[in-house]
């Protein structure tokens, strides 16, 4: 399965100075600092999604799919 991968503009060839990390309730922030006094500031969070729910009949064991509420992001 491919990862998706984020590039952002902008920052390459820079030198970074430093980088810093910090966590308040939720998030993880993510601070890159430059030698040109920019910076880059990425902020994470764990969510928990559904990443597939359907209805199966097990009656014959072939767990046949009647019914899926929600598909995999590989499917949609």
């Amino acid at each position: 399965m491919p990862f998706k991968r984020n590039r952002y503009p902008g920052v390459k060839g820079k030198t970074v100075e430093y980088i810093e990390t910090t966590h308040e309730q939720q998030f993880i922030y993510v601070h890159i600092r430059f030698s040109d006094e920019t910076a880059v500031s990425i902020s994470l969070t764990s969510e928990t999604v559904i990443h597939h729910a359907a209805l199966y009949d097990e009656a014959t064991g072939d767990q046949d799919v009647l019914r899926e509420y929600v598909l995999p992001d590989r499917v949609r």
